[in-house]
């Protein structure tokens, strides 16, 4: 097994931190047509596979870091720059192949889940906790000015959905809120029951848990209730989709495989480990890690357990999946390289801080982040896309 401990790269960070300016974000030459990850799990089915092969070890490119921690989202790219909020309230955006600091905006609140980029504009849900409110920040990037301002009641703790023309938040209270793009409300739905699980979203339907254990599916356009169904303990994990079925896991530690179209039960498998983060699939298999650091590797057709193995870490991001292996995050200050196919542990990266960014691939680096704003991309010898 591969060992690396990242304790001070002093010449990367160091040098980069010296030549990162400290100006407002002002991406003046940015193309709005341009490749990119807009939105947190690529597309709104929540994908993260990656049809390419990784290899078995990475390599560090380039350190540097922002003014607050992070949450189990991810960042966003556009072009050249990669774009990172954290929950300072802050939102810094880097030259994601040096890893130059080019610019950086500080709100008043938290950002607590991955912004969406449409246009030139960066949409922010900012948290209020003492207030138990979010505001909607609609924010021109390449000239740096607030455009809007919505207010709504209850925080944003769920990931956005991003259709065509309008974008979707979930709020904890189970308020789905319709924006356009533009930044202003267009309509609401209310649940009112408690709801922290990442949606995702297939067509003109819209899915999530809540916290009396309901899988909820709903129209996107009329903002109506398709379907409720009592599944069993709370949901905090995330809903993922693949073809016409969902995944998701809940706080007893059941993996559910349920049909898109009404919600009946395809499979469980039981883990006996809580699920907090959202589960990562391929063709073959569903990949969960747990709370207790347990990950499991179950089979896509029945859920049946493939493999498991103990990491004594506590895993609640999701994991990057590969054509031959996977990258796992560990709050345990570890980044794991596995052989997805028998779980061996091929290589086992050390961090000072903990590690909660969900890693993100793009062109041939792979990006993440640990506690106090740690930004790090890694090279890799795979094959890139």
């Amino acid at each position: 097994m591969g060992f690396l401990v990242l304790k001070k790269i002093i010449f990367i960070s160091v040098a980069l931190m010296l030549a990162s300016c400290t100006q407002p974000i002002l991406l003046k030459y940015y193309n709005t047509n341009g490749p990119g990850i807009r939105q947190y799990g690529i597309t709104n089915e929540r994908m993260f596979f990656h049809d390419v092969l990784l290899g078995d070890s990475l390599e560090l490119v380039w350190q540097n870091e922002t003014t607050g921690s992070f949450g189990n989202f991810s960042p966003i790219i556009v072009n050249n720059y990669l774009i990172v909020s954290d929950l300072a309230g802050t939102v810094t955006v880097f030259d994601r192949i040096t890893g130059l600091k080019i610019g950086f905006n500080d709100f008043d609140g938290e950002i607590g889940v991955t912004p969406i980029v449409s246009d030139n504009k960066l949409f922010l849900p900012i948290n209020n906790f003492r207030e138990h409110t979010s505001q909607i920040i609609n924010f021109d990037f390449t000239n740096s000015k607030i455009l809007s301002k919505s207010t709504l009641k209850g925080n944003c703790v769920n990931e956005i959905i991003k259709t065509d023309d309008a974008f979707y938040i979930l709020t904890d209270k189970g308020s789905l809120h319709k924006f356009n793009l533009v930044g202003y409300e267009i309509g609401m739905l209310e649940t009112k029951i408690l709801t922290q699980s990442n949606p995702a979203a297939k067509g003109n339907r819209i899915y999530w848990g809540n916290q009396e254990g309901e899988i909820v599916c709903a129209d996107l356009e009329k903002l109506e209730i398709i379907y409720r169904k009592k599944v069993g303990k709370p949901f905090e994990a995330g809903v993922t989709i693949k073809d016409n079925y969902g995944f998701i896991g809940n706080a007893a530690g059941n993996v559910v495989c349920f049909n898109l179209d009404n919600g009946d039960i395809l499979w469980t498998s039981d883990l006996h480990s809580k699920i907090k983060s959202d589960l990562a699939y391929d063709d073959n298999s569903v990949y969960v890690p747990t709370v207790s650091g347990l990950f499991f590797s179950l089979d896509i057709s029945d859920g049946d357990i493939n493999y498991e193995i103990d990491t004594k870490g506590v895993l609640n991001a999701t994991p990057l999946i590969f054509r031959d292996n996977l990258i796992l995050p560990d709050l345990n200050q570890h980044l794991y390289v596995i052989n997805k196919t028998n779980g061996t542990i091929i290589q086992s990266i050390e961090f000072e801080r903990r590690v909660k960014m969900t890693p993100v691939l793009f062109d041939d680096l792979i990006y993440a982040g640990a506690d106090r704003g740690q930004v790090y991309a890694f090279k890799f010898p795979g094959e890139k896309l």
